[in-house]
């Protein structure tokens, strides 16, 4: 088995293309983690690969979905990319120990499709109203997620800028504090790290969604 550490945040068609050109180069997808990705060799371009988000389905709309699937000779592999976030079943515990119950599928926020490559082009929503519905969903997700970092990013550079202000900074200092100093600013450097590909694939979408409703009206 081989065993590759990739991170593609909100860009599902990056995933996509890089899994679709693994599998050209003859490897399969196994099983994927929020960081790694696990392949088995196979007959360079057996499989084609799709992927989908899937975060709003509840857990059991989620595995009625994946039957459905199963019966179009298509297998779903689960994937999450929350951070900071660790789950099971209806179950979620953060990093700062908050621990709460949903109904929601916080286990499996992607599906990673795969079909024997038929020559056919791998469509699931094969409507315009579907597409738009589905990109719809998508760009939610993406706005939701700027804003909820953005505000994590602000409120960290106002906690270290008050900090500044208020009482200097020294490495001389306190080791706590200096190790807090230091996590803010970590915090607000990953927070923006992870806001740029979002704000990308929702300038992505925003197009695609634009086309997709010119289309609709002809």
């Amino acid at each position: 088995m081989i065993k590759v550490m990739k991170v593609f945040f909100s860009d599902l068609d990056n995933q996509e293309v890089w899994l679709n050109e693994k599998a050209s180069q003859g490897l399969r997808l196994v099983k994927s983690t929020r960081l790694f990705y696990y392949f088995e060799e196979c007959k360079p371009g057996e499989y084609v690969y799709k992927v989908e988000y899937v975060y709003d389905k509840s857990f059991k709309n989620l595995e009625k979905y994946i039957d459905f699937l199963k019966e179009l000779n298509i297998r779903a592999i689960k994937k999450n990319f929350s951070m900071g976030v660790f789950a099971h079943h209806k179950v979620s515990v953060s990093i700062t120990g908050q621990v709460r119950t949903t109904s929601r599928n916080i286990n499996a926020e992607i599906l990673i499709l795969e079909k024997k490559n038929d020559g056919k082009p791998f469509e699931i929503y094969t409507t315009k109203s579907d597409k738009i519905d589905y990109y719809k969903k998508v760009k939610r997700l993406n706005l939701s997620t700027m804003i909820f970092m953005s505000i994590i990013m602000i409120a960290m550079l106002v906690l270290v800028i008050g900090e500044v202000i208020n009482s200097g900074f020294s490495l001389e200092q306190d080791t706590m504090y200096v190790i807090g100093f230091f996590s803010r600013i970590g915090v607000s450097i990953l927070s923006l790290a992870i806001m740029i590909p979002c704000y990308l694939s929702l300038i992505k979408i925003s197009k695609r969604l634009t086309v997709l409703k010119k289309l609709n009206e002809n």
